[in-house]
Parts: C-alpha cells; sequence; structure tokens
C-alpha cells in the first residue's frame, strides 16, 4: 500500500449525503404519519430505515476502500482523529448541559 504523502485528498462528490436526507426525511415522515395513525406510516418509517441502512454500508465501504487503497496520508488521518475528537467533545458537553438542566428542573419542582 503506497501513501500520497504530497498532496491532501478530497474525495469526489458524492450522493450519499443526499440519500442520508432522502432517509432521514422518510423516517420523520414515516414516524409523524404512524403518530397521526395514517396506515402507510409503518411502511415509510421501514422504507426510511432500510434506505438509512444501505447508506451505512454504502458509505463506511466507500470510505474504507478509499483508506485501503492509500488514498488518506498522516495529514487527512490527523484531521479524521481531529474532527472525531471534536464532534465526541462537543456531544459530551452538550450531554453534560442537557443532564444539569434536566436535574435542577427536576429538583426545582
Amino acid at each position: 500500500m503506497s501513501q500520497n504523502t504530497n498532496n491532501y485528498y478530497l474525495p469526489a462528490p458524492s450522493l450519499w449525503p443526499l440519500i442520508a436526507s432522502i432517509a432521514l426525511f422518510m423516517m420523520a415522515g414515516g414516524l409523524a404519519m404512524d403518530m397521526n395513525d395514517i396506515a402507510s406510516g409503518n411502511y415509510v418509517l421501514i422504507a426510511g430505515a432500510l434506505v438509512f441502512i444501505y447508506l451505512l454500508f454504502g458509505w463506511f465501504k466507500e470510505v474504507i476502500t478509499e483508506s485501503l487503497s492509500g488514498f488518506y496520508n498522516k495529514q487527512v488521518d490527523s484531521s479524521f482523529r481531529w474532527a472525531w475528537a471534536g464532534s465526541s467533545s462537543q456531544r459530551s458537553c452538550s450531554l453534560l448541559v442537557s443532564s444539569v438542566r434536566f436535574s435542577t428542573s427536576v429538583h426545582l419542582h
């Protein structure tokens, strides 16, 4: 496996974000339909979930293939790790703030 050390790898444009939007829209619509007792809501929700599962397998397959093909150099690997760390810390802080707000609202009443 050869490493590309000179350039920062930018993948080609992808349809995966569009497919993600469609899947999430279908799941939200199906859930709303189901909550309003519309008969086809379950089917739309399940179809959206299946599209989302297809999305996960397809998108991860593409990223893993790019990684194993040697497209990612150390800079790309580092940026992935920093993005993951930033995203994780943001989620942790958000969860902490939500927990504190919930616990204070419960104790105040």
